[in-house]
This record gives C-alpha cells, sequence and structure tokens, in this order.
C-alpha cells in the first residue's frame, strides 16, 4: 500500500517528495524512488514547514486522531526550552526544562549549546531569506557572522529571541541589523503588535511585519508585502511567505480571498515550492 500511494505521489506531484523511511526500506526500492525525486525521512521535522502534511496533521487534529507526539507537535505553541532524558524517555515526549529537579542539568546543558553555537558560528536564528542574501552578498555562508562589527550579533539575537520583554522587541525593530529586526517583527507578531517595517529592505522583515499588521488587525498595504513576496524570485522568501499566510490563519485568508486573491497565490506558491509529503504513521 505505501508502495502504491507513493507511486502516486511520484506521478502526480514534482519532486521533492518526502517519506518516512520506516515504511519503505528495501534498498532497490528506496533506490529507485530516490531516483525519481524521493527523499525518505526519519523524523517529521525533516519535512519542510508550509508542506501538504500540515493540512492532514489539522485534519487529524480536528478529529482528535492524532498520536501522542503527534499532538505536541501540533500544540498551538512550544515551550522556549526542551530538556529530556533520552534513556527513560527515547521518544521525548515528556519535557524536563520546567522541572526543578533538573534545573541544574538544564543550565548546563544551555551553556553547552551556546557555546557551541558560538564556537560555528551558527546561522540557525536567522530567516533563510537573509541568510540567502546575506551569502550572495558575501560570496559564502561561512563569512555572515564574520564581519567586522558583528562580534556580538549571535549573542544579540539569543537575546531579542528569547526575550518576553515588550520594550526588548520593540527596541529590536530598529536595530541596524535585518536579522534582529525580524525577531522583533515576529515577536510582535506573536503578540498581536503592529511593526512599522513594512518598507524594510529585508525581504524578510517584510513578511514578518506583514504578518504583525495583520494579527493587529486589517492592513491592505501588509496583504501588498505578502502578494509580493509570494512571488519573490527566491524560492525561501516565497515559503517564509507562504509559512506567514498559513499562521495567519484560515479567518485572514478568507477575508482577503476575493478581492485581493492571498489565498489562490499561496497555494501557487506552495506549488512551485515543490515540498510533497506522504503521511504515515501519525495515528496510534
Amino acid at each position: 500500500m505505501a508502495i502504491k500511494a507513493l507511486s502516486w505521489l511520484v506521478r502526480t506531484f514534482e519532486p521533492p517528495i518526502y517519506c518516512y523511511h520506516e515504511i519503505v526500506h528495501n534498498k532497490a526500492v528506496v533506490e529507485r524512488f530516490t531516483a525519481l525525486g524521493v527523499r525518505f525521512i526519519d523524523d517529521i521535522a525533516d519535512a519542510p514547514e508550509g508542506s501538504p502534511i500540515m493540512h492532514e496533521l489539522r485534519r487529524l487534529s480536528a478529529a482528535k486522531q492524532l498520536s501522542r507526539s503527534a499532538v505536541r507537535f501540533m500544540a498551538d505553541s512550544k515551550p522556549m526550552e526542551e530538556l529530556y532524558d533520552v534513556e527513560k524517555d527515547p521518544s521525548e515526549l515528556t519535557n524536563l526544562a520546567a522541572d526543578a529537579k533538573h534545573k541544574d542539568v538544564l543550565a548546563r546543558m544551555r551553556k553547552a549549546h551556546e557555546a557551541w553555537q558560538d564556537q560555528v558560528q551558527d546561522l540557525g536564528l536567522f530567516p533563510e531569506g537573509e541568510i540567502i542574501a546575506e551569502e550572495k552578498r558575501l560570496g559564502n555562508r561561512w563569512a555572515i557572522l564574520r564581519q567586522p562589527g558583528r562580534e556580538n550579533l549571535l549573542k544579540e539575537l539569543r537575546r531579542v529571541a528569547t526575550s518576553t520583554d515588550p520594550a526588548v522587541y520593540r527596541a529590536a525593530q530598529k536595530h541596524a541589523e535585518a536579522s534582529v529586526r525580524f525577531w522583533g517583527a515576529t515577536l510582535a507578531a506573536n503578540n498581536n503588535e503592529r511593526a512599522e517595517l513594512l518598507d524594510d529592505p529585508s525581504p524578510s522583515v517584510r513578511i514578518a511585519a506583514a504578518m504583525a499588521c495583520l494579527r493587529a488587525g486589517d492592513d491592505a498595504k501588509a496583504v501588498k508585502v505578502l502578494q509580493a513576496a509570494l512571488n519573490h524570485d527566491i524560492e525561501m522568501i516565497r515559503l517564509e511567505a507562504g509559512n506567514a499566510v498559513d499562521r495567519l490563519g484560515d479567518r485572514v485568508v478568507e477575508k482577503h480571498h476575493a478581492d485581493r486573491g492571498l489565498a489562490p497565490r499561496r497555494a501557487a506558491c506552495r506549488r512551485r515550492a515543490g515540498a510533497r509529503v506522504l503521511v504515515h504513521v501519525l495515528v496510534e
């Protein structure tokens, strides 16, 4: 059944198509499908956000048919920090970060994680669109955090991205670095506040600001910003815009469907991004 379904997906959609490795694992079959554009994954997190798997997850969530792990994946929000005992809890279902008994371990692991970020100059807090823009400007990604004046940028990104203080994310919207402004706008959106950055030179910042403005209320200019981003030449910018519209929810999309065409453009963006996923083992 899995091979039949995957064969149909290969005929129907453009690659890449994502499939759980555990349901198609015969070496010859895997090699054949890989040649056809299938990417085999071991974890749902390896499937790009915004791909059709999200629609199926939402359907199952509404029907209360998700497995325990999928319920956590589909939560409206996720904890700032997560800590798991992987020997007793290999599936990482019980988050121990808030447990006072593990505060010393949490502090040690946090410090180790930040040290690793600093050592490798991790770009995880940069929006993908900004990484691509900086890579084009500098010639490679290695140089992004190694420019003069950026010695403390990673530390500043951590400070802003993990802050719950409105004063911090509001001030971040005026920062010289686009990556910091992105987090200022993103946190404003999370708190249903406007972010006056719709004319920002960075597409990633404009997308985050548009989401903030639309969450705070109707904004025709914000819709136009998202429309433009959904038709951007860079695929990752289109995907960021599609994800933003997805996060805004059906109410906002339907409101702007007839007169501004936001929903059809979102669908077109997803087709162009080309992410297709075979859903399996989401239901126990």
